[in-house]
């Protein structure tokens, strides 16, 4: 479970305040949709910058709350999109895709649990 949501790494970036956690996951969640959207169209078009940049952004997001495996295959995806490996880009949206839902799915069985 430390590897797909990191309680402790998450509560430490927050200073421990439990509503601060749950409500950035809760900012990642509304987000997320939109963002993997965007993603899927610059990785249509071409825009491996823009790939890149909103697959940063996904790091970022998903590493603050403790989704170690999202915030490292976000940081894959970021690595692929500067390099313009297209064909890479797709594999590691599906897992990426993959890493998120188990993060919301666990962080939401843990979260009554978080002190």
């Amino acid at each position: 479970m430390a590897d797909v949501f990191d309680k402790d790494a998450a509560l430490e970036r927050v200073d421990n305040d439990v509503d601060l956690l749950k409500e950035l996951v809760d900012i990642c969640s509304t987000e997320y949709a939109s963002k993997i959207k965007d993603l899927r169209i610059a990785m249509q078009s071409g825009d491996s910058k823009t790939v890149s940049e909103i697959a940063h952004s996904l790091k970022s997001a998903f590493g603050n709350v403790g989704a170690m495996v999202g915030h490292n295959t976000a940081f894959d995806l970021e690595l692929a999109g500067k390099k313009g490996s297209s064909s890479d880009l797709t594999t590691l949206v599906s897992s990426f895709e993959r890493a998120v839902g188990e993060f919301f799915l666990t962080f939401n069985e843990e979260k009554d649990k978080l002190k």
